[in-house]
């Protein structure tokens, strides 16, 4: 019996220590800019990373975050592989309350999150449709609650034509009970008489006071829903799916009765 406990100690032993060296590896390549040697270690630490010591756990999702981003500039599927890797730290952090690198990794992904908002309406906006809905989809999985970015790849795959894409796009806004409904805060510019709308409520009552803006008004958008009910219905009857299609378009009325597409 005693040989058997000092064997399972000595192998508890051996994996602590391969495991210690491993992230020691990984440490000095994501130091040093070798991002793919860094990978290598993580992936061969990766199985014994359930029995390690918390502080150890979260320096292996610190690492992988760090080597999945790279020199900062992750494209193609090095972009899929940095946002799940940026949401398992974060995962861990908020689970285990470790939060050591929480601001650091936050932060990157903010960053990330800035540069894949520029490439997707430059993509966008040149008519790159398809690269656009990537582009929005993949920042829909990188930050879940920024929900008006499944709503923005939607819509691009929309114009992209495709339908099958779209509709699971649209589909997803109606399950998730997605509105669009945003605050807008706007005044009246007193030079030029036009309405203009500002980016929070203390920066436009700061221009009233300042006596450049008056008629202020707090007020709210309209609800996308039921357009988005609506390009359901639509894009059903494109797949001919008749049934599924007059279903949305029966909820569609309830919600637009006067939109003469669905009459």
């Amino acid at each position: 019996m005693k040989k058997v406990l000092l064997a399972t100690a000595l192998l508890a032993s051996v994996v602590a220590v391969a495991q210690k060296d491993e992230l020691k590896t990984a440490k000095k390549a994501v130091k040093g800019g070798d991002f793919a040697a860094a990978k290598a270690a993580l992936k061969a630490a990766e199985p014994l990373i359930a029995n390690a010591k918390d502080s150890e756990k979260e320096d292996f999702y610190y690492l992988s975050a760090m080597a999945a981003y790279g020199n900062g500039n992750p494209q193609g599927a090095a972009v899929n592989e940095t946002i799940d890797a940026f949401n398992a730290y974060l995962d861990y952090s908020k689970s285990s309350g470790d939060t050591k690198y929480k601001a650091e990794i936050t932060k990157l992904q903010d960053e990330l999150r800035g540069k894949m908002v520029n490439s997707s309406l430059e993509a966008y906006n040149a008519g790159n449709y398809a690269v656009a809905a990537n582009g929005f989809s993949q920042l829909y999985e990188l930050v879940p609650t920024d929900t008006v970015f499944l709503f923005y790849s939607a819509a691009s795959s929309l114009n992209a034509k495709e339908y099958a894409t779209a509709l699971e796009g649209y589909k997803k806004l109606m399950e998730i009970g997605y509105t669009g409904i945003k605050d807008e805060f706007v005044a009246t510019n007193k030079e030029t008489g036009e309405e203009e709308n500002f980016n929070s409520k203390n920066l436009r009552d700061v221009q009233i006071r300042g006596g450049l803006y008056e008629n202020p008004v707090d007020r709210k958008t309209e609800s996308q829903r039921p357009q988005i009910v609506s390009t359901v219905a639509l894009l059903y009857t494109q797949e001919n799916r008749i049934d599924e299609a007059i279903e949305t378009i029966q909820e569609a009325r309830k919600l637009n009765p006067d939109e003469v597409e669905l009459i």
